[in-house]
């Protein structure tokens, strides 16, 4: 991203103007700021970090219950929110615990071409080259 900041005056308090352009897409974002005296580099690693925010408080409005408070204050709410934000860190911590590499007895399972080809294909009996071979019924679905 190819960052172009700008001093501009919103409401008579001095803000940072920020135009960010992706080289490789040509998208285009603009950011304004009232963190004046923050170093550029700064304030835009923050704005790029908005789309964790939003991902963290979807995570917390469908898996920790975000969405079941029915308060009536602010000190509940962010009592709520407390206990969510502790829930969704216990899951991410356990998740990473428990994230890892398959243990080395499975053979590969699960890989497509883990197992390896057939040297030789099965020949064809004599004389029966063409004919498919006769399937006995399945008794489970003639049953049914």
């Amino acid at each position: 991203w190819r960052v172009n900041p700008a001093r501009v005056w919103v409401a008579g308090r001095e803000h940072w103007l920020l135009a960010a352009v992706n080289e490789a897409t040509a998208e285009v974002k603009y950011f304004l700021s009232n963190a004046v005296t923050t170093p550029v580099p700064q304030i835009v690693a923050v704005a790029f970090r908005r789309w964790t925010v939003e991902h963290l408080f979807r995570l917390g409005k469908q898996e920790a219950g975000l969405t079941d408070f029915e308060g009536r204050d602010h000190v509940g709410l962010v009592r709520h929110l407390t206990l969510v934000l502790i829930v969704l860190g216990f899951v991410a911590l356990h998740t990473k615990r428990l994230r890892g590499e398959k243990p080395g007895i499975d053979g590969g399972a699960g890989l497509p071409g883990a197992e390896p080809p057939l040297c030789d294909p099965v020949p064809a009996a004599a004389g029966r080259s063409g004919t498919p071979a006769r399937q006995q019924p399945d008794p489970v679905l003639s049953a049914a």
